[in-house]
This record gives C-alpha cells, structure tokens and sequence, in this order.
C-alpha cells in the first residue's frame, strides 16, 4: 500500500470561466487534464459567478459534491437539482451543465471504464474511522480540520490537504485509520481503475 499527502502548497491552482480549480490528484501521473488525457482526476473547484457553464468533458462521468455552499446543478433540459454540503451528483461530462449558486465543490472525474464514488465524512475531536478500501486508488481530503491516516506508518493530514492511497496488485483487500485530531469534515473519494499491465496476457 502506498500513502501519499500532498500539502495545500503543494496542490495546483488554474482558471476556469466559473472560478478556480485546484487539482489534488490525476492519473497516470503523466496524465494532461488540459489535453483531457487521464483515466480519474480529482480536484476542488470554487464557484465565484452566481450563474456558470461547466466545461464540457465528453466520454467523462463527473462526480460532484459542495462543501462550502450550495449549488444548483441542470443538466440539459432536465431539472434543478439543488446540493447541500455533503450531497452529491453524478452526470455525463459531455451532457450541458449549468450551475447556480456561489460554493466550492469537490470533483471526482472518471474515464476508460474507470468507475468511483464519493462520501462526506464527520469525525469528531479524537474520534477514529476504519476505512475499508474498496478502490485501487482512495482519496482523503481534509475539508475542516485535521487528522491522521494510519496504515503500515501514520502520515498527518493537515487542513486542506489531501491524502492519495493505492492498494498494490497484489492487495485485495486494505483498511486504514482515519483519526480526528479536531472536529472535522473530510470527502473520501474512491476510483477503481484497471492498470496496463492487468489487461495483458
């Protein structure tokens, strides 16, 4: 199992015609979300116009959640859907989306087949999770507070910062520890992806 925690520093920040993005993960790592080359990328977004168009990512299921603020979200012709903090959606990439409202939102990506989830998570001061990894690769970011992810090592989670977790091959199976070192929310976003090397006889 391999544990990596990328800093709020660390993390990078780019314009869209809404706001701004800030991208926490995208794989394969030589992956070009500019160049729409990836099989999952995952990111924060802020809303700042009260009325945007999304980019539109064709052959792309999009997985979104607010969790500063709320949004609403039509797709098409179809109806509003209004999100809280915590709730979430999944649409088409290619389908045309518009959003109302100013907030900030995860975003969960997902390419070639490669399929995901997204949940919100509250853990209290001192408070422990166990996390049954269901994905290849697992995400944690800290949307208030702080904590721990304990595994094989612990590795400190700061505020903002965002923790990537991937089982190897020859796991089936993992678990991890997620401890609160303060009242905190956190998105636990999880992909499941199929490696070059799995399709090869």
């Amino acid at each position: 199992m391999k544990i990596r925690i990328t800093g709020q520093k660390e993390q990078k920040t780019s314009k869209w015609s809404g706001g701004t993005t800030t991208e926490l993960a995208i794989f394969p790592e030589e992956s070009d979300y500019a160049e729409r080359r990836f099989t999952f990328r995952i990111s924060t977004a802020y809303c700042r116009e009260p009325f945007s168009v999304f980019t539109e990512l064709p052959d792309t299921e999009r997985l979104l959640m607010p969790i500063e603020g709320a949004v609403t979200l039509r797709h098409g012709d179809g109806p509003a859907i209004r999100l809280s903090e915590g709730e979430s959606d999944r649409f088409a990439g290619g389908d045309y989306t518009v959003s109302s409202g100013i907030c900030r939102d995860f975003n969960l990506m997902l390419k070639g087949g490669a399929q995901g989830e997204i949940r919100y998570l509250t853990v209290p001061a001192g408070g422990t999770l166990e996390l049954h990894l269901r994905g290849r690769f697992t995400g944690l970011y800290a949307v208030s507070g702080a904590g721990t992810v304990a595994g094989e090592h612990a590795y400190s989670l700061p505020a903002a910062g965002f923790c990537l977790i991937e089982r190897t091959k020859e796991e089936e199976t993992g678990t991890v520890l997620l401890k609160a070192r303060e009242d905190s929310d956190f998105v636990l976003a999880e992909a499941e992806v199929t490696l070059p090397e799995e399709t090869t006889g």
